[in-house]
């Protein structure tokens, strides 16, 4: 958020409750969003180890000083920008509405026990090959801030972090410098593209997108995807598809510079919106028998 401060160190902010400038530092930053889940002191000393590492890097790349990255900063970059979306209420709700749609058609998530591999399965339709690695017939996917749905996404972050952690040579990035646009972020900077728009799985997408300042974004694309986003120079088009892509991201807040508080001042947060469409995802599960996780 701090490259989005103003010479005081200052930024707008857009929440449920108004518009307001705060210090960039202490910009949307939620109290108690680890709290009761397991591991929870060595996943953050893990965060803050992965924060102070990047913050460097991206100073640098603000600053012009280095848009060349090594490997390793490359990699570093990458893992942080996925943590940021993984770890957002999105996320979390994502989550809730996934267990929400497993409790309500009685499927598992099952680890097959020869080849490893997970699925969700009709719990009548184990066989003994199915080791059931989650059952949420007694858990409350509405209740989206007791310990047990903090530590299910949590057991999601990891699973899924790891998966990312080995796709980062898949990505190229494209660091987008916008010299009369500017730019906004929000509680979940980190969105996803495909080609049919926006998706809710980091497993599917084709684009990352992150903005680092008012006028810096950072852009991922496979390599190998077939897209139709090759334009990813700073446009007009641009700048607006990523700052309308921000505002239906934020589930908290968004923010900008104090000079663009009008891109902001205007906007809903969506504070309660269904990640997935449950009851059409239902439908899909249940005529197709079985559905592969995210």
């Amino acid at each position: 958020m701090k490259f989005f401060g103003n010479e005081i160190g200052q930024v707008s902010v857009k929440t449920i409750e108004g518009l307001k400038k705060v210090n960039a530092r202490s910009a949307l930053v939620t109290e108690n969003f680890y709290s009761n889940v397991m591991e929870k002191f060595d996943f953050e000393a893990n965060l803050q180890i992965t924060e102070s590492q990047v913050a460097p890097i991206m100073k640098n790349i603000v600053s012009k000083n280095q848009r060349a990255l090594s490997e390793l900063d490359y990699s570093k970059l990458f893992e942080f920008i996925c943590s940021a979306y993984l770890r957002s209420y999105r996320s979390r709700n994502l989550t809730a509405n996934m267990i929400e749609i497993m409790v309500r058609t009685e499927f598992v998530e099952v680890k097959h026990r020869l080849s490893g591999h997970i699925s969700v399965k009709h719990r009548e339709g184990l066989d003994q090959n199915d080791i059931v690695v989650g059952d949420f017939q007694h858990s409350d996917p509405m209740n989206k801030t007791d310990s047990q749905m903090k530590n299910l996404h949590f057991q999601s972050y990891k699973v899924v972090l790891s998966r990312v952690k080995e796709e980062v040579q898949n990505y190229e990035l494209h660091i987008v410098e916008f010299t009369r646009k500017r730019l906004i972020t929000c509680d979940s900077p980190t969105v996803l593209f495909s080609d049919s728009g926006q998706v809710s799985s980091l497993v599917n997408a084709e684009q990352i997108y992150f903005p680092l300042s008012p006028r810096l974004a950072l852009f991922y694309t496979r390599r190998e995807a077939n897209s139709s986003m090759k334009e990813w120079f700073a446009s007009t088009v641009l700048q607006e598809l990523f700052n309308d892509a921000i505002v239906r991201n934020a589930r908290y807040g968004l923010v900008s510079h104090p000079d663009d508080y009008a891109l902001i001042g205007p906007q809903e947060i969506n504070s309660n919106v269904e990640e997935l469409e449950i009851s059409r995802v239902i439908d899909q599960i249940n005529r197709s028998g079985n559905s592969e996780t995210q």
